[in-house]
C-alpha cells in the first residue's frame, strides 16, 4: 500500500494515517501529538485506570476502542462521543452494570465485558442494532432485562458463568438460533 510522505507524522516511527487499514491500537503516549482525525485504534488497556483520562475525547473518530485490564467502575456519558466505535472493550474491569452510555454507541459491533461484576444488563443494550459479539463471561449477571433478546444480529455470545433458571436457557437459544453460544446448563436453583 503507498503511503504519501506527506500524511505521515514524524512523531513515532511512521505513524501514518494508514492505521485504518492496519487496525492497530495505539498507546496514548504514543499519539499525544498526532492530530486526532487520524487515529482509530486506542489501547488503554493495562494501565492500572480506575478513570477514563479525558484527553482521549479528542479522538473522535474511534473505531476500536481498548479499555481492559483496569480497574475502572463506571464508563461515563462521555463515552457517546465515539460515534464511529465499532469494538469496544471492557473486560477484567470492575464494572458492576453495564452503563446505559455505551447503548448509545450505534455503530458498535463488538462489546467484550468479560470478567467484570456486571449482575444486570439494561433493557437499553437492544439498541445496539449493529452488534454481533458480546462477551459477558464470568459475571455476576442473574437479571437479563428485554434488551438482550432484541439483539437480532448477534453471531456470538458468550455468558459463561450467568446464573438462570431453565426458563431463561430456553429463551437464549431460541432467540440466537443462528449464533455461537457459549453458556452454561440453567441451574434448577434459579427455577
Amino acid at each position: 500500500m503507498r503511503v504519501s510522505l506527506a500524511l505521515c507524522f514524524g512523531l513515532i516511527n511512521f505513524l501514518c494515517i494508514s492505521q485504518k487499514s492496519e487496525n492497530r491500537y495505539y498507546r496514548l503516549n504514543e499519539v499525544e501529538k498526532a492530530s486526532a482525525d487520524t487515529i482509530y485504534y486506542l489501547s488503554l488497556s493495562k494501565e492500572k485506570l480506575d478513570s477514563i483520562p479525558t484527553e482521549i475525547y479528542r479522538f473522535t473518530k474511534l473505531v476500536g476502542l481498548d479499555l481492559s485490564k483496569n480497574k475502572l467502575s463506571d464508563i461515563p456519558l462521555d463515552i457517546q462521543i465515539f460515534t464511529k466505535l465499532e469494538v469496544l472493550n471492557v473486560s477484567q474491569n470492575k464494572l458492576p452494570f453495564l452503563p446505559v452510555s455505551i447503548t448509545k454507541l450505534g455503530r458498535l459491533k463488538e462489546l467484550l465485558a468479560a470478567s467484570n461484576r456486571i449482575s444486570s444488563l439494561p433493557d437499553q443494550l437492544g439498541d445496539l442494532t449493529k452488534l454481533q459479539k458480546l462477551d459477558l463471561y464470568n459475571n455476576e449477571i442473574t437479571s437479563f432485562g428485554k434488551g438482550l433478546f432484541k439483539l437480532k444480529q448477534l453471531k456470538f455470545l458468550d455468558l459463561r458463568g450467568a446464573m438462570y433458571g431453565t426458563k431463561i436457557h430456553k429463551e437464549i437459544v431460541s432467540n440466537f438460533p443462528n449464533s455461537k453460544l457459549a453458556i452454561d446448563p440453567p441451574c434448577k436453583c434459579m427455577d
